[in-house]
């Protein structure tokens, strides 16, 4: 059933939050939908009647009455109506059925927290026990992807779970904006799996997983609220076991048929989330309680394949395994449903686009190549007039640099062909290896096994752990190539007209070797950063987060990094021949001309080794080749 405004005004009611009527009352389509929204407000207007006979008074609300000790003595007298036990209350941020939850203030441990003050109904004193020692054993759930309770309080006749405050917006606010891509709901779902596990190992059944009780904090992290809350509730409310609680939207079968909850029927509300995530549908729906029940009893069950047949078959099969009827069939456990959701979420692709957007990204991805071969050929020509201080002698325009950024990338593109040449050929043998041999695909199973068992003890499986211990990996690898290159480097950014001869021995073609050894252990860390910016950058369009996004800039920083100094010797080392001539019975070579003016680099005269003379002044003679300008400057001894 799509989420319909009679569907939205309910839950605003069971809920306790603001209703805009007015707004629903517009997007209606139908006169029996009027009439339906009509007893919506009668409903409200009950269970407003309701609640105000024995709920809570909001502490912030005017003229209410000091409901703790408030501030100490000398404080500002104002804020006495806004404390609750310990706890200063500075905003509502939420109200449901059972209680409000306030943003807070805990001054003695100097924190933000949440403070849920449930209301008098459901904390009556002979139930107050119950929910304190629940409350105390919930506490000890640690896991990041779930709420940390801190605390199960009671202040005179009013009872309270005292958790973190989460800054961010629940799943449900997010698809306002439209259904995720199978990708990002897939890595959603995994750590929201993650917390259910938690959960389950405690001991308790959450009942109620659905979109409103999953929050994205600002910095991306995935957060799994009012875990049991549905169970305190029920318990609170002095229900029999058989009441339905929670959203039936998202309920498994069993439930709706009176059978208690379990761990399956959270991973059947994991399904759904699922699926509601990438369709903002569900795939059993009904306008009524009675009318889902029936529709679970008679399988009218909406496939993800009939409303998504573009995602991956493996896809669809885990959300309709996840969804099964049958609790035996589905998922036994939530860790289960994660490492289903951990094999597909490498086969999810991004939707497919169409052809004029393909081709959009090809030119998109051509010019900007072309923009990063000018910047690198201006850079390389910047360094390099600059250490020949040639820059008035010489006048090179952007097809230059951007002819001299394409040259220095052709040793590395050729690499990179012949590292993939060996790369697929392995994958031939790899393949037809699987193929023949039964021993060779256990092996590979179980070392797959291993891999992943040892990534999940360090946390590695987490992708955002995971890609943020590779750059910084990518990182040090990077400063380590600058430490052992230190003095090449220094050399080249050098003025080669003043820097003493020792320095420039390192750029003498007898250091060949070490040159070489400088352009592979380059190559190595701009391949190693291009993958991780790669991974980077695909996690940060599916979480589409703050952290996802910083650790791509990061990425990205490093691979430019490594682009460039890749790139910086190429002028220097590799295309350094230049014209040589004699003049005052010196050996120079011709580095630049301006005009009837000619600059000589003269590697025998002292620095400065640059002169400037006239087209035929005397003694000034072509020899008629062209050598290394750093043919002079051999080296005594090996390179470092």
């Amino acid at each position: 059933m799509p989420e319909n405004v009679i569907d939205q005004a309910l839950e605003q009611v069971a809920d306790r939050t603001p209703i805009d009527w007015d707004a629903l009352e517009s997007a209606v389509n139908s006169v029996d939908e009027r009439r339906w929204l009509d007893c919506v407000k009668v409903l409200q207007d009950i269970a407003r009647f309701h609640f105000s006979t024995d709920d809570v008074i909001d502490p912030l609300a005017p003229g209410s009455d000091t409901t703790g000790p408030g501030p100490a003595a000398g404080a500002d007298t104002t804020d006495r109506a806004a404390w609750w036990g310990r706890y200063r209350l500075d905003q509502k941020v939420g109200e449901g059925a059972f209680g409000c939850v306030y943003r807070a203030w805990d001054p003695e441990l100097e924190r933000e927290v949440a403070v849920k003050v449930l209301h008098k109904r459901v904390s009556e004193a002979r139930l107050k026990e119950g929910l304190l020692r629940e409350g105390r054993a919930l506490a000890r759930v640690r896991h990041p992807n779930v709420v940390s309770v801190l605390s199960v309080e009671s202040h005179e006749d009013q009872i309270a779970l005292c958790m973190e405050f989460v800054h961010g917006e629940t799943l449900a606010d997010g698809l306002s904006r439209g259904p995720l891509s199978a990708r990002e709901a897939a890595l959603v779902c995994q750590d929201v799996c993650r917390a259910l596990a938690a959960v389950h190992l405690a001991g308790f059944v959450h009942r109620d997983v659905k979109a409103r009780n999953v929050m994205r904090e600002k910095a991306g992290r995935i957060v799994l609220m009012d875990f049991g809350a549905g169970q305190h509730a029920s318990q609170l409310d002095g229900i029999g076991r058989n009441r339905v609680v929670g959203t039936p939207l998202y309920m498994a079968p069993e439930i709706l048929a009176g059978e208690p909850a379990s761990a399956t029927s959270d991973v059947y509300s994991a399904g759904v989330l699922l699926y509601h995530l990438v369709t903002s549908e569900y795939p059993v729906e009904g306008q009524t309680l009675d009318e889902i029940r029936a529709a679970h009893m008679q399988g009218r069950r909406r496939l993800l394949s009939e409303r998504r047949p573009e995602l991956p078959v493996t896809f669809l099969q885990v959300v309709d395994k996840a969804l099964a009827a049958d609790p035996g069939r589905r998922y036994g456990s939530a860790a289960l449903f994660l490492e289903a959701l951990v094999a597909v979420a490498d086969e999810v692709k991004v939707e497919p686009r169409s052809k004029s957007s393909t081709l959009l990204r090809i030119l998109s991805t051509v010019v900007a190549v072309l923009i990063a071969a000018v910047t690198v050929g201006f850079i390389l020509s910047l360094e390099v007039n600059h250490a020949f201080g040639r820059s008035e002698f010489i006048a090179e325009s952007p097809l230059d640099w951007l002819i001299w950024g394409l040259r220095s990338w052709i040793g590395t593109v050729i690499t990179l062909l012949v590292i993939g040449l060996g790369a697929s050929a392995l994958l031939v043998v790899r393949q037809l290896t699987m193929s023949v041999s039964t021993r060779a695909r256990e092996l590979e199973a179980t070392l797959v096994r291993s891999v992943k068992n040892a990534a999940r003890r360090v946390r590695l499986n987490d992708p955002t752990i995971g890609v943020s211990i590779a750059v910084l990996l990518a990182a040090v690898s990077l400063i380590g190539g600058f430490w052992y290159f230190s003095p090449f480097l220094g050399a080249l950014m050098s003025d080669f007209a003043t820097a003493p001869p020792g320095a420039l021995e390192l750029l003498s073609p007898a250091n060949r070797p070490y040159h070489e050894l400088y352009r592979k252990t380059f190559t190595g860390i701009m391949m190693f950063s291009a993958l991780v910016w790669y991974v980077t950058w695909r996690l940060a369009r599916t979480r589409r987060d703050a952290m996802g996004a910083a650790i791509c800039v990061g990425a990205g920083a490093v691979f430019l990094l490594s682009v460039i100094y890749l790139s910086l010797p190429f002028r220097v080392t590799y295309n350094n021949t230049y014209d040589m001539a004699t003049w005052q019975d010196a050996d120079c070579y011709v580095t630049g001309r301006r005009g009837d003016d000619i600059l000589l680099f003269c590697p025998e005269l002292q620095p400065s080794r640059n002169r400037t003379i006239q087209q035929g002044a005397p003694g000034f003679a072509l020899v008629g080749r062209r050598e290394n300008i750093f043919t002079r400057f051999r080296p005594a001894g090996p390179p470092p």
